[in-house]
């Protein structure tokens, strides 16, 4: 996998530049389409009368799409800082990975927080809820979720975004904490170590959120939103398999052990679909009729079980090959499409509910109708702020600032 490297008599793999952090997962940007496609899908069985009555004790737990979410951005956001600790090199330039991070989540976001702003003014949108400009200042700046007065309601999901704003900020705080320790334990024993140690920080974290928007308000709790704290179960999970990821490439064990795990996908797979069962018909009370909400103890087992499913479907996706019936899946065009514009999509479909679904009565044909036109506006309004929007600023963000300056000098001066 890396033949430029030596290997030492342990058969680690040493070199003095980093051979894996620009590293191409293949597979990743099919998760990401499910990992949509599952969110759509759960805010589809609000509209859909058949589907609450006959299918909500599965339906309610779609959103295990966030959950994947979250598994990628801790396993890709972090996989440079974890490879550069382990492999020896500099580390990332903070700044360099400041810019590519806000360039990546801001404008697409900020553009579609506006304009849906500008409509709620003109037609009154009853869903959009600005109270002052201080409000639309939080909703713009992905912060809303740490204050008690959150500032009402643009798009409803940008909660997740929040939570990966704050997860972008504390990840080169983390990363340089992590090489203090790994001076003392050792680099690998300090990154398993500290992933295993935020898991279990999690834990107690999402057993107090759901005890504590039980008892409050949660739209109205003098703390950080309760919605955020289960992300501590998803997100170091991700980095954990970075870390993974990363020693396969330095250790024949460890290689030896990711690439078994790899070739199996149907076993990680069945797990997860046993995992998501058992969560829906076993440990939580049957739902029938509308959508239930959660008690304190469901709302624990739902988030603990959400995340073991979103790890166990991304391991044959990190570790897996590119030739199983897996792969075939997840390379699929459309597919591959839909994680692409994911992202937009994410951000878009919402409106798209609110905006055609009070035009559309209740009922099994009438619903797929609402799908189909749903998802076709989503994914148009995806599509143009993919490549109108997100695809230039990546781009420009990738580039090195000296150039860019230099760019502009150029420009500006005189023939």
């Amino acid at each position: 996998m890396v033949s430029s490297a030596n290997r030492d008599a342990a058969g680690t793999i040493t070199s003095s530049v980093d051979p894996t952090a620009g590293q191409r997962f293949g597979l990743l940007d099919g998760m990401r389409g499910i990992a949509v496609l599952s969110v759509f899908a759960l805010h589809v069985t609000n509209f859909s009368y058949p589907i609450r009555e006959h299918w909500a004790s599965f339906a309610r737990h779609l959103d295990v799409g966030v959950e994947i979410f979250f598994v990628l951005s801790g396993f890709l956001i972090y996989r440079p800082f974890v490879a550069a600790h382990l492999n020896g090199t500099a580390p990332s330039n903070v700044g360099e990975y400041a810019r590519k991070r806000i360039f990546r989540i801001y404008p697409a976001y900020v553009v579609a927080v506006l304009v849906l702003w500008r409509l709620h003014l003109a037609f009154n949108w009853h869903d959009v809820i600005v109270p002052d400009r201080t409000s639309l200042l939080k909703q713009l700046s992905l912060t809303w979720v740490w204050f008690a007065k959150q500032g009402g309601s643009i798009i409803g999901d940008s909660w997740t975004l929040c939570v990966e704003v704050t997860f972008y900020a504390l990840v080169p705080i983390w990363a340089f904490f992590m090489r203090q320790t790994g001076r003392i334990v050792g680099s690998l024993r300090a990154e398993v170590a500290g992933a295993i140690t935020l898991i279990g920080l999690g834990i107690p974290a999402t057993f107090w959120a759901s005890y504590w928007a039980h008892s409050s308000n949660i739209y109205q709790a003098p703390v950080p939103d309760v919605r955020v704290p289960p992300a501590l179960l998803s997100i170091p999970a991700g980095m954990l398999l970075a870390t993974l990821s990363v020693e396969a490439n330095r250790s024949e064990q460890v290689r030896k052990w990711t690439t078994r795990a790899g070739r199996v996908p149907l076993l990680w797979w069945g797990a997860a679909i046993t995992a998501y069962f058992v969560l829906s018909v076993v440990l939580l009370k049957p739902a029938v009729g509308l959508l239930p909400s959660f008690t304190a103890r469901e709302q624990n087992w739902q988030s603990l079980m959400q995340a073991v499913v979103a790890v166990l479907v991304m391991i044959p996706a990190v570790f897996g090959p590119m030739n199983n019936k897996l792969a075939g899946v997840l390379t699929w065009r459309p597919l591959v499409y839909m994680g692409m514009v994911s992202y937009s999509f994410y951000i878009w479909h919402g409106r798209a509910f609110h905006a055609i679904g009070r035009h559309w009565n209740d009922g099994v044909w009438p619903a797929l109708g609402f799908v189909v036109v749903a998802f076709v506006w989503s994914l148009a309004m995806a599509t143009a702020s993919y490549f109108v929007i997100e695809r230039p600023f990546i781009r420009f963000a990738r580039r090195p600032l000296r150039d860019q300056l230099r760019r502009v000098l150029e420009r500006r001066r005189p023939a």
